[in-house]
C-alpha cells in the first residue's frame, strides 16, 4: 500500500507545487500527483507546506556541544538531532580559532567523517528528483 502527505504546498527546485499529494516511497519522497491511487494512506498536513531541509554551512555548535570539543561522536550526533528540530538536515561543524595542534586535531576528526557527508550530499540532488528521472544515467564527475 502506498503513502501519501498531503500539504498545502510543495517546494521544488523549481517552483511550487500547491495542493496534491507527494508519495513517500521508502521514507524518502517520491512523485507529487494531484489524485490519489485507490487504498492509498494519507498523513494529513493541511495547512502546512512541505520543503527541502535546511543547510547550515557555518555552525560552531549546538545543543550544548561545541565542535571545538573534539569529542566528534558525540558532538556531531547531538548537534544533528538537535538541528533537525529546527528543520537543518545538514550542517558543515565550523572551529574556532585555537592552536595549531588542536585544530588539526578537531579538522582530522571532521575529515575521517566527511566521506560520508560528501557522498549524502551528492546523492541528495538526485534523490530529490530521481521519479522525474526515470531511465537517465547519471555521471557524477568533476563536472557535476
Amino acid at each position: 500500500m502506498s503513502t501519501y502527505i498531503k500539504a498545502d504546498q510543495f517546494y521544488y527546485p523549481h517552483g511550487v507545487r500547491r495542493g496534491g499529494y507527494l508519495e513517500l516511497v521508502d521514507g524518502k519522497f517520491g512523485k507529487h500527483v494531484e489524485s490519489l491511487p485507490e487504498g492509498a494512506d494519507v498523513l494529513d498536513y493541511s495547512g502546512y507546506s512541505i520543503a527541502p531541509g535546511l543547510v547550515d554551512t557555518h555552525i560552531h555548535g549546538f545543543g550544548g556541544v561545541d565542535v571545538m570539543d573534539n569529542n566528534i561522536e558525540g558532538t556531531l550526533h547531538t548537534m544533528s538531532e538537535g538541528l533537525l528540530s529546527t528543520g537543518v538536515t545538514s550542517f558543515l561543524p565550523t572551529t574556532l580559532t585555537s592552536s595549531y595542534e588542536q585544530l588539526l586535531a578537531v579538522t582530522e576528526n571532521i575529515g575521517a567523517r566527511r566521506l560520508h557527508t560528501v557522498m549524502e550530499r551528492l546523492m541528495d540532488k538526485i534523490s530529490f528528483s530521481a521519479s522525474d528521472m526515470n531511465g537517465q544515467t547519471i555521471n557524477i564527475d568533476a563536472a557535476y
